[in-house]
């Protein structure tokens, strides 16, 4: 070991699987409140901080990312709502300050953002949101997260006293609510959770709830429970105010109307279904749902309760060249968003599936549509390479849009471009990877570099603003990210390219990307750093870990490390069907010979590398990244260095301003010390 890295003990632990024996040597670091873990997370931090602090340039990467981070416009609070929630309620558009975590409410006709509800918050720990309004408007049910975690308190808002209600609603992790009437709301809850363990433990049981209004969480009455192990249960609408649309989420993604009065009632809708459903809403007594069920682009489909049967479900929109993301109703129309790998598309139909028109987005960038049930109006977040995350609204009329609240920007978008470069992978499939740079770059060969990439579970790599891509682009270098198989770019056949047996051609995906950066001239290895996130995290660690040659820098955060045990974790267990799981002899082996924790090897020189995690994630676990560090310090004797990161009191990545300062700070000032680079504008 490194002289200087805290020590880690190594155990004795072995598993056996199928007759291999696996050792598992710093498995104790999984127990986040023993006395050993806590010590040597301590030790990690202090030797972090002692380390980090001494690079040079950090107080001017400090200032700037402040600055572009600060550079934030109102954003929809609806992050735990069903996608049939309108924005807009009594002519009132809610919205959420990320700089204070206030709740606002702006009145269409005067245009004077006000406080909603008055509340204590701290900004750099907790996070409050509206759930969803009640009918008529008066009361609104507000999820509140502390510390990052994904654990959630609920509680209601009186809106025209403009305070809560005494109740407050615990061991919620989803925290999407559904209202009866004025009275009371349905939500989903984890009796199962146990305090001590909620960072760790792993659920399978949630419950479906219905809360009165004015009463405590004691009296709530039990709906349904689970008769397998499950994600989420919930009630996503009321139909016909006879029944709740009831959808079970979990090695399953199945819809059922349960009747409210006779709960014995039931009218199945979607069974035995593992693939993307998602509920949009109802056009009389229809269903309409988006889904890839038989085509891997996407569609959207009405299914009549009556005849709910496939061969009965009548498709309004199918568009076979472009992926379909995201689809929502507002106020007589259907706003959706496709995606044909890199190029993105906003179109509006009509309720029969007909096009209307595009939606005119600022430039090439990434679009989640909201609705609003009052007016013609639509409402969307937009961001881009050179557009923060910002709220827009658009003429329905002619697709026409312009910014809630106009705010000065801090930059010249005009002074940056953005282009698309293809490569090839190892079996000829095309790899487009967004490209970003100030405008007049000589690419020489020598520029700094970061790749992102992220290349799971469908999810779609898109041109979004980031204060890092800004930082660095301003400095000299080129900030790129990688659509790769995994993802959900070209619809779910690119997906299953990359998952389960397939999952290696991901990595081998990014890393033909890496390698046409440097082909290309853009950058060469001794000045490439890689980053991704969650499941981008993950292939990090399996890229460093299999071609530490290629890359200077390596940046995993809040990754899967751990391949063998990841679904003895929290809701890991539902992910097995993207990776597969230890538990099965074929999917072990493969699981086995990319794990980047088993795949340290003695003797081999990685690249300089930040582990970034958080003591309080509690979807990725953060002892996937304290072993991962431990095994690698252990192996990396010299240079360069292995660190850790361990954020306090945030989750699954930063969620405060001061947060995303502090950690981008970090990663900016690690990369362009170990190139060699100084930090000056361009």
């Amino acid at each position: 070991m490194g002289k200087n890295y805290p020590k880690a003990k190594k155990g004795n632990v072995v598993d056996d699987y199928f007759g291999v024996k696996v050792p598992d040597p710093y498995r104790w670091l999984e127990d986040e409140n023993s006395e050993d873990t806590k010590n040597w997370i301590e030790a990690q931090r202090e030797f972090f901080n002692d380390e980090i602090e001494k690079m040079p340039f950090r107080d001017e990467i400090r200032q700037r990312i402040t600055e572009l981070t600060a550079y934030k416009l109102p954003f929809p609070p609806f992050l735990h709502s069903f996608g049939q929630t309108s924005i807009v309620k009594n002519g009132k558009l809610y919205f959420t300050f990320s700089g204070t975590q206030k709740i606002m409410a702006m009145d269409l006709v005067k245009r004077e953002p006000y406080e909603a509800i008055k509340y204590d918050i701290d900004p750099d720990r907790q996070y409050a949101g509206i759930s969803s309004f009640s009918p008529d408007g008066s009361k609104a049910a507000i999820s509140f997260k502390e510390d990052g975690s994904d654990w959630t308190d609920i509680m209601v808002a009186d809106l025209e006293k403009k305070e809560f209600l005494p109740e407050r609603l615990t061991k919620v992790r989803y925290a999407g609510t559904t209202w009866l009437d004025g009275s009371g709301f349905y939500y989903t809850r984890h009796d199962e959770m146990i305090e001590e363990k909620k960072l760790t433990q792993k659920l399978t049981m949630p419950k479906l709830y219905y809360h009165k209004v004015g009463t405590g969480q004691e009296q709530d009455v039990l709906v349904l429970e689970p008769q397998t192990d499950l994600v989420m249960l919930a009630c996503n609408d009321i139909v016909d105010e006879k029944y709740l649309l009831i959808n079970e989420y979990g090695e399953i993604n199945d819809y059922y109307l349960q009747e409210i009065d006779c709960p014995k009632n039931k009218i199945p809708i979607i069974e035995s279904n593992t693939n993307q459903f998602s509920y949009m809403g109802t056009i009389g007594k229809q269903l309409i749902f988006s889904t890839n069920i038989d085509c891997p682009m996407g569609k959207v489909v009405m299914i009549d309760p009556a005849k709910p049967k496939k061969e009965n479900w009548q498709t309004i929109i199918h568009d076979p060249d472009t992926c379909m993301e995201n689809a929502i109703f507002s106020y007589g129309k259907i706003l959706a968003t496709f995606k044909n790998g890199p190029k993105n598309y906003a179109r509006q139909y009509d309720l029969q599936g007909n096009f209307e028109h595009e939606i005119k987005t600022p430039c090439e960038g990434i679009t989640l549509f909201y609705a609003n049930h009052e007016n013609e109006t639509l409402y969307f977040a937009f961001s881009s390479f050179v557009h923060p995350t910002v709220l827009l609204e658009c003429d329905q009329k002619t697709g026409e849009c312009k910014s809630v609240i106009e705010k000065p920007g801090i930059f010249d978008p005009d002074d940056f471009v953005t282009k698309v470069e293809e490569f090839k992978s190892h079996n000829g499939k095309t790899l487009p990877v967004y490209i970003f740079h100030k405008k007049g770059l000589t690419c020489d060969g020598k520029r700094p570099t970061i790749l992102y990439g992220y290349g799971g579970h469908a999810h779609c790599t898109n041109p979004q603003y980031s204060s890092l891509a800004i930082a660095l682009a301003e400095a000299g270098g080129i900030y790129c990210s990688a659509c790769i198989r995994g993802g959900g770019e070209y619809g779910e056949e690119w997906h299953k390219e990359g998952m389960l047996l397939n999952k290696k051609n991901t990595f081998s995906d990014f890393i033909s990307c890496a390698e046409g950066l440097i082909k290309k001239g853009y950058t060469c290895k001794e000045k490439l750093a890689i980053h991704g996130t969650s499941a981008g995290g993950m292939l990090i660690g399996v890229c460093m870990t299999q071609r530490p040659d290629l890359f200077r820098i390596a940046i995993p955060n809040v990754g899967i490390y751990d391949m063998l045990r990841y679904h003895k974790f929290t809701i890991g267990w539902s992910w097995a069907k993207e990776y597969g799981s230890s538990d099965d002899p074929e999917e072990f082996r493969y699981l086995l010979s990319y794990s980047p924790y088993q795949n340290v090897k003695k003797g081999t020189s990685y690249p300089a590398t930040m582990i970034i995690t958080a003591d309080h994630d509690n979807r990725v676990v953060p002892a996937h990244s304290y072993k991962f560090a431990a095994a690698l310090q252990d192996t990396q004797e010299n240079e360069p260095r292995v660190f850790i990161r361990i954020g306090k009191k945030y989750g699954h990545g930063a969620s405060s301003r001061k947060q995303v300062v502090d950690q981008l700070t970090d990663i900016l000032s690690f990369t362009l010390f170990n190139m060699d680079e100084e930090y000056k504008m361009f």
